[in-house]
């Protein structure tokens, strides 16, 4: 057992020479407490305005108007129905804007009792 207690001994005199040494450095060093920042989320960008590929009048409601159109095959008469009256508002006068859908839906319906 007297070899452990050696180890024991030599263990302690070497914590102890870690702590003298640890208290060297720290008295040598200026050491200068800050307090903790709090935590933050960092806050995303708020999306810049893009008048030409994007126009805030044609981007509301979650989906442009145009992927609409798009997506529904619609022609140029009917896209520019959806395209004015989801603008209603939006841009310039909300009555010419239902004016200029009802004169491509008038001509749209022409078109087709021609077809007939």
């Amino acid at each position: 057992m007297q070899s452990d207690k050696t180890f024991t001994d030599w263990l302690d005199d070497q914590i102890r020479q870690l702590e003298e040494q640890l208290k060297t450095q720290t008295s040598d060093t200026k050491t200068v407490k800050t307090e903790p920042k709090p935590a933050t989320r960092p806050i995303a960008p708020k999306p810049q305005p893009d008048p030409v590929n994007h126009p805030a009048r044609y981007t509301s409601g979650g989906i442009e108007v145009i992927d609409f159109i798009e997506a529904k095959g619609l022609n140029y008469n009917l896209g520019n129905v959806v395209k004015y009256v989801s603008r209603c508002g939006k841009k310039d006068d909300a009555l010419e804007d239902l004016k200029k859908a009802a004169w491509y839906l008038d001509r749209e319906i022409k078109t087709r009792e021609k077809a007939q």
